[in-house]
Formats: C-alpha cells, sequence, structure tokens
C-alpha cells in the first residue's frame, strides 16, 4: 500500500490563521473604536447648545424688524405663545426678533442688538428651562453651566472658539448671548441694565 505524501503546509496554514485573525480584530476594534469616538464627538458638538447657538448665530436674520422690548415679546407670544422678558442691553439697540426652528417642534427665540458704537452685533438666544425638559435628548447645557446659573445674579462666560459667548438665567428663561465683543463688558452691560425678579 502506497502512503500519501505529506503535505507539509498543512501545520503552516493553522498558524498563519492564528496569527492574522487577532491582527484582523485588532484592526477592526480600532476602527470601531475611532469610529464611536468621532460619533460621538459629533453628537456632543450637534446637541451642545452653546456650540449650536455660536455656529448659528452668524446667520440669524430678522424675521421681525423692531427696536421696542415690548413688540418683540409680543411676537414671540403670538407666535410660540410663550412669555420672555426681552434684556436690555447698555450701549446696544434692539433690532429684531427671529423664531429659529430646529425641527421636530423645537423652536427657539433669537433677539437681535446692534452695539450703539458700531462694534458689532449681539445675537441672543432666549431657551427655557421647559426647553431642555421637552428637547433635552437633542439639545442640552452642561450640568456646570446650569449649576452656575442656578443663581439669576451669575453669569457664566463661555468662549466656543467662533465668538464670546455669555449664559444667564432670568425667571425661566436661560440666555445664550453671542457676541463679537468681549463677554466680560458685556456682562457689565447687562448687569447696568437688569433688574432683580420680583
Amino acid at each position: 500500500m502506497s502512503v500519501p505524501p505529506e503535505n507539509h503546509h498543512a501545520g503552516n496554514a493553522p498558524k498563519s490563521l492564528r496569527v492574522a485573525i487577532p491582527a484582523l480584530l485588532i484592526v477592526l476594534a480600532s476602527g470601531l473604536v475611532g469610529y464611536g469616538i468621532s460619533n460621538l464627538t459629533k453628537r456632543s458638538q450637534e446637541t451642545n447648545l452653546v456650540s449650536l447657538s455660536a455656529k448659528q448665530a452668524r446667520h440669524v436674520k430678522a424675521e421681525f424688524e423692531t427696536a421696542e422690548s415690548d413688540r418683540a415679546g409680543r411676537y414671540v407670544r403670538e407666535l410660540l405663545g410663550r412669555q420672555i422678558d426681552v434684556p436690555a442691553i447698555e450701549d446696544a439697540e434692539l433690532t429684531g426678533v427671529s423664531i429659529h426652528d430646529a425641527g421636530d417642534g423645537a423652536k427657539i427665540p433669537v433677539l437681535m442688538y446692534r452695539n450703539t458704537d458700531e462694534s458689532g452685533n449681539i445675537v441672543l438666544y432666549a431657551y427655557s428651562y421647559a426647553f431642555l425638559d421637552i428637547h433635552g435628548r437633542r439639545f442640552q447645557l452642561a450640568s456646570d453651566v446650569l449649576e452656575r446659573i442656578e443663581a439669576e445674579d451669575l453669569f457664566e462666560l463661555r468662549n466656543s472658539g467662533e465668538a464670546n459667548v455669555l449664559i444667564w438665567r432670568q425667571r425661566d428663561d436661560i440666555f445664550i448671548a453671542i457676541a463679537e465683543s468681549g463677554s466680560e463688558a458685556l456682562e457689565n452691560r447687562i448687569r447696568a441694565f437688569s433688574q432683580p425678579a420680583p
């Protein structure tokens, strides 16, 4: 009886696979981790109200032009059924108001101001605690920001990388101001016209 020839490659194939499969798994795992981190970072930027507000501010146009805070407040009330106290800012004049539609029923009043010294504009988003309760899965404020603005007389300063950002609370309204000028100077200008809540 003839003996079949030995297959010298039989033992090599499994060994090659033992080396190749773990290497392939490492590459796949690294790719998935990288993709996950990228998506998480992107989602974080997409849901962070500070980043979103700063990014959108340059594209905002007034739907209703007015220099009167009462008329701007009435416009918001008629369209959204929401009462807001339009902030006054020292050395800046109100120029108009818009309603930003972020989709899925998320609508945000946006107030526009012009500095009287022609140093640039201020865009003011008027969010609220009710807005965060309803749309909190899509739009969020960092917990440290919410803690900071628990007291009405405290402001939070941020730099989004694109603009100076000032955040504060007035009753149930949460304002995010996007300014070309320094946010610390803007804080002082808002304080100068602020009235304590009754």
